[in-house]
């Protein structure tokens, strides 16, 4: 059930918010779950909302543009380049490098797990949803997550877990696509 109001004005964790308003987009739930994995809030959903109406991004071109976004900027930054540079290289000037999702090292908060265990997910999906955690804002997401989204247990988890967005090396002169 999606809501006419933006997930992150009802209070909604980071991560979902985004998912939610990711998934008025069009774009389809796996990469909705991509783009939103380690967001703080749905920034990143604001400017894929953008950047697919401009027209000129595959979908994982307008998720690398988008993924780290603050606000609209790098959609906004795309549309004044367009026509005069290719796609991919648009996508990397303005949205910056490729990211890749990693667990956060450090210790873990043993409040998230014993909340956890009150949602009904197994306790192997609870630990990984609270590896790294310094709070209980995981078990926030996927409660609410049941109530907002229609994913699977183990898509909450992925979604709401923490998670550190690392770039990814690319050597220079070479275009990711």
């Amino acid at each position: 059930m999606l809501s006419a109001v933006p997930a992150a004005a009802q209070g909604v964790p980071g991560p979902l918010a985004c998912y939610l308003d990711a998934r008025t987009t069009g774009i389809t739930q796996t990469y909705a779950e991509q783009i939103c994995r380690g967001a703080t809030d749905a920034a990143p959903a604001a400017c894929l909302g953008v950047a697919r109406t401009l027209g000129m991004f595959t979908d994982a071109q307008a998720i690398q543009l988008c993924q780290t976004a603050k606000s609209t900027q790098p959609a906004a930054c795309a549309s004044r380049l367009r026509g005069s540079l290719v796609t991919a290289d648009i996508v990397s000037y303005c949205g910056g490098q490729p990211y890749a999702v990693q667990l956060p090292a450090g210790g873990s908060e043993p409040a998230c797990v014993e909340q956890g265990r009150t949602t009904g997910l197994a306790d192997s999906q609870v630990l990984a949803l609270c590896q790294g955690a310094t709070s209980t804002e995981p078990v926030a997401c996927v409660q609410q997550g049941h109530q907002l989204a229609r994913l699977a247990d183990a898509d909450l988890v992925d979604l709401c877990r923490t998670v550190e967005l690392v770039p990814l090396q690319v050597p220079p002169g070479v275009a990711y696509r």
